[in-house]
Parts: structure tokens; sequence; C-alpha cells
């Protein structure tokens, strides 16, 4: 009977040690299953998120690839272009009359023969036309032409042209107002829907008339506007104070 007690007892004893052994095999086996779903799920997000990057690196590349061929388009263009007028920019070895005279002959084709005339004659009408205005203007010590002022058709709206001006009017103008030198910048527009940016600027209308004369090539009959801004010299003596006497006149022209 002692020898069945301690067979059993160790049976007993192998069972315990083997249920205790299946028990923390089983608990083992469950975390290992739940942290090897955790790593699966987080390897499966990380595939995803590496996936978006490819998918906005390769669009980041197209796009890239786009622009890089608009910049060369536009650089093809701006060295065609300096190509084409190398020939007008080198000296061809023609004399100042024979340009003026190719010069002429390319716009009569350009514009024909009786246009060409007409805006000869236009032209001189304009000059006509500004010598008299200008003695009805307030005097200045100096005296500008603001002309062929444009912004290009697909950059307009923006502000630009404004911009422009009043940039040159802050680096040329006001240092010389500054400095007790007055200057009036003159105008002529044959645009009526440009008055209002003139206008913004700061220039008012001085005259409006029609630029008109007959000629056997047709007649001429143009709107003009004329228009002004004065700048008022600021009084000052050479030590930089300010004199009851105002700058001394000067005479010119750019």
């Amino acid at each position: 009977m002692g020898l069945l007690d301690v067979i059993k007892s160790d049976f007993e004893h192998t069972i315990k040690t083997t249920t205790e052994s299946e028990k923390k095999a089983a608990a083992d086996y469950e975390s290992f299953k739940q942290e090897s779903l955790a790593t699966k799920k987080a390897m499966e997000t990380s595939i995803e998120n590496l996936s978006d990057d490819i998918s906005s690196l390769e669009n980041s590349i197209a796009t890239g690839l786009d622009d890089l061929k608009a910049i060369q388009g536009r650089l093809d263009g701006a060295i065609q272009e300096l190509i084409d007028l190398n020939p007008m920019c080198v000296d061809s070895g023609m004399t100042h009359q024979q340009r003026t005279e190719k010069r002429e002959a390319e716009m009569k084709a350009l514009l024909g023969v009786a246009c060409w005339h007409r805006y000869q004659v236009a032209i001189s009408e304009f000059y006509k036309f500004i010598g008299k205005h200008a003695q009805g203007l307030p005097a200045a010590d100096q005296t500008w032409k603001l002309s062929l002022f444009a912004v290009r058709a697909d950059c307009q709206g923006r502000g630009i042209g404004a911009a422009v001006m009043r940039q040159l009017f802050a680096e040329r103008v006001e240092p010389l107002q500054a400095r007790g030198i007055s200057v009036r910048i003159d105008l002529m527009s044959q645009m009526e829907r440009n008055l209002t940016f003139y206008r913004r600027v700061g220039f008012e209308e001085t005259e409006f008339t029609r630029i008109q004369a007959k000629s056997e090539w047709g007649d001429v009959d143009i709107p003009n506007w004329a228009m002004s801004k004065t700048y008022q010299a600021d009084a000052v003596t050479g030590d930089g104070s300010e004199s009851a006497d105002g700058p001394v006149a000067k005479q010119a022209c750019l």
C-alpha cells in the first residue's frame, strides 16, 4: 500500500505540473498572438502610409517635370528671341540713314503705305500740339515726358503698372523734390480707358482735344488727353535747412 501511495502521489504531482505548464503555454501563446496581431496591424498601417508617400512623391515628380518642361519652353523661347533680335542689335555695317530707310520700308510693308503716311502726319500734329500745350502748364525746374508705358496684356489688372510707376517716382523724382527741385511729368493718352489708371497714380487731365489733319493719304482724327503731375520743390538751402526764397530754377528735360 505504501508503494501505491507513492505512485499515486507522483501521478498527481505530474498531472498538476503538466496542467500548470499547459496553462502557462496557453497564456504565452495568447500573449504572443496579440503582440503578433498588433505588430501586423502596425506594419499594414506603415505600408499604407508608405504607399501614400510614394503616390505623393510620384505626383510631385510629375508636377516637377511639367514645371521643368514649361520653364524649358520659356527658356527656349527667350533664347530664340535673343537669336532673332541679335541681327538688329549687332552692328551690320549699315549707316544710320540706311537703318532708318530699312525700318521705314519694314513699317510700310507691315502697316501699308497709306497707313504709314497717316502715322507720320499724326506724329507731326502731335508735336505741334505738345509745343502749344506746354506753354500753358505750370513752370517747373525739370520737365519729364512719360511715353510708351505699357503692361503686357496677360499681366494687366494685377497692380503691376501702378507699382512700377510709384517706384519710378520714389526713386527718381522724390529725391529731386527733397533737394529743392520741382518736377513736372507730362503725358498724352489716346485711350480713354487708361485715364482712370493715370488719375490713380496722381496725374490730372490738363486738356482734351482731337488731333485732326487732312492728307492725300487719308484724314487723321485721334482723341487725345493731355495729363500732368507736378512735384513741388521742398525749399532748402545749401546746408539742408529751409529757405524762404525757394530753389534756384534749373532748366532740364529728361
